[in-house]
């Protein structure tokens, strides 16, 4: 096949996926000369070095507790405790504070933010015909932050709505640990401005 080829240059980028993380890339550039032996040696060399099963390990070895706690200390979540949502949470025989603490328990035991989110009892954060309403901070955007994982009319808001029980609990924390997540992998991401 390189026979016929010989005359051309060839780039071939080869990239690797595991866990939806791009774990290596690697680009030769081939051509009849002995750089294509050496590249060919080199990429050889290269995946024999990654394993497909457990490339996504070089990526999550570089997030350290530390780079956790940074970026999830960025995030502020806001449990409305207004008249309005207080009495809705009465209507459902809940507790006054069972929404605030069922966000603060999830993120002393989450493994993703390692309790470093600040979860505040707040005022009213509007939305109040919707309520219990939970809205998120970020320090780097002004205002409340619509995350993935909200529905549409949450994500107009910026608010998470009618969040009364155990399931609507989860649903705003796994929302809140995927956009730190998220913040985490665009940390370790270079910038591509070349």
């Amino acid at each position: 096949m390189f026979s016929r080829i010989q005359n051309y240059s060839i780039l071939l980028c080869v990239c690797f996926y595991a866990r939806n993380f791009a774990v290596e890339s690697f680009i030769f550039t081939m051509s009849e000369n002995s750089a294509q032996h050496r590249s060919l040696t080199m990429l050889k060399m290269s995946l024999d070095k990654v394993d497909p099963s457990l490339g996504s390990e070089s990526k999550s070895a570089e997030i350290t507790d530390e780079l956790r706690i940074s970026e999830a200390k960025k995030f502020k979540v806001m449990v409305c405790g207004s008249t309005s949502c207080s009495r809705r949470r009465k209507q459902l025989m809940m507790d006054e504070y069972s929404t605030f603490s069922g966000v603060f328990t999830r993120n002393k035991e989450s493994d993703v933010t390692l309790g470093a989110v600040e979860v505040e009892d707040s005022g009213c954060i509007g939305s109040c015909k919707k309520s219990p309403v939970v809205a998120v901070m970020h320090e780097d955007y002004a205002g409340y932050v619509g995350l993935e994982g909200m529905t549409s009319g949450e994500f107009g808001d910026s608010r998470f709505h009618k969040v009364s029980f155990e399931d609507d609990i989860d649903r705003v924390w796994n929302c809140v640990e995927n956009a730190v997540e998220q913040m985490i992998e665009a940390s370790l991401t270079p910038d591509d401005d070349i």
